[in-house]
C-alpha cells in the first residue's frame, strides 16, 4: 500500500496526518466561523472547538475517548468511568417503565421525573419512591 503522509514520512494508512503538538484535523464551515478539531495524542482521541481565529476555546476537550480503556469523557480529558460527564447534563422526563437513568441490564429500573421538581425511582417498571418539593 502506498499512503500519503502529512507531517510524517512513514504513513501507516492511505492518508496519515501526524502532529505531536497540534490537532491533526480541523473542520470549518468557512471563513469567520469557529472550527471543530480532532487530535490523537498517545492513542487517545480528542474532539474540541476553537474560536474563529483557531485558538482553543478551553483547555479541555469537548469529547475524549481514551484508547486503552474505552472510557468516554465529556468536558474532561481524563474520564474516571466508562462515561464521565464533567458539568451539567440533562435527560428526558422518562417514566416508571422507561426511566431516564436506567440500569443497563434492567431497563425498567432506575430514576425518572414525573413532572418538574419531582424525582421518582422505579423497579420492575413500578414507581417505588417519589420525592417532591412540598
Amino acid at each position: 500500500m502506498v499512503g500519503l503522509g502529512i507531517g510524517t514520512t512513514t504513513p501507516k494508512n492511505m492518508l496519515t496526518l501526524a502532529s505531536t503538538t497540534a490537532p491533526q484535523l480541523s473542520l470549518s464551515a468557512g471563513g469567520g466561523l469557529a472550527q471543530w478539531t480532532f487530535r490523537n495524542a498517545g492513542g487517545n482521541f480528542y474532539l474540541s472547538t476553537t474560536t474563529v481565529d483557531g485558538t482553543a476555546t478551553s483547555t479541555l476537550s469537548a469529547l475524549s475517548i481514551i484508547g486503552s480503556s474505552g472510557k468516554v469523557g465529556i468536558g474532561t480529558d481524563s474520564p474516571l468511568a466508562l462515561l464521565d460527564v464533567n458539568g451539567v447534563s440533562a435527560a428526558g422526563l422518562g417514566s416508571a417503565t422507561a426511566p431516564s437513568f436506567a440500569i443497563r441490564t434492567d431497563l425498567d429500573t432506575g430514576m425518572w421525573s414525573p413532572t418538574a421538581n419531582m424525582l421518582a425511582f422505579s423497579t420492575l417498571g413500578v414507581e417505588r419512591l417519589r420525592i417532591n418539593d412540598y
